[in-house]
């Protein structure tokens, strides 16, 4: 069964399938339910190739919207200005 933790699937992506990963991050800006429909093939593709067959539509479909929110969590978390007990390093 595959893992459909959206941390762990981006940093999946990120580490074995660069394209996918790029192409997901490019489209970060859509509205969920575009993300969804275009990247839950994809989603499924990347899981198959990992040898999980049984990954339906439904299932890529909610790691999709995971990943979307993760991936909207972070950049959230990058654009916070930095704590005044921590100042910024560049």
């Amino acid at each position: 069964m595959p893992n459909f933790e959206p941390a762990r699937l981006f940093y999946d992506l990120a580490a074995t399938n660069r394209t996918t990963f790029s192409v997901i991050l490019d489209d970060r800006h859509l509205p969920i339910d575009d993300f969804i429909v275009i990247h839950r093939r994809s989603i499924r593709e990347h899981y198959i190739r990992k040898g999980y067959i049984e990954v339906d539509g439904e299932r890529a479909s909610q790691a999709a919207a995971n990943l979307w929110g993760y991936i909207h969590y972070l950049q959230a978390w990058a654009e916070q200005p930095p704590r005044p007990d921590r100042p910024h390093k560049r």
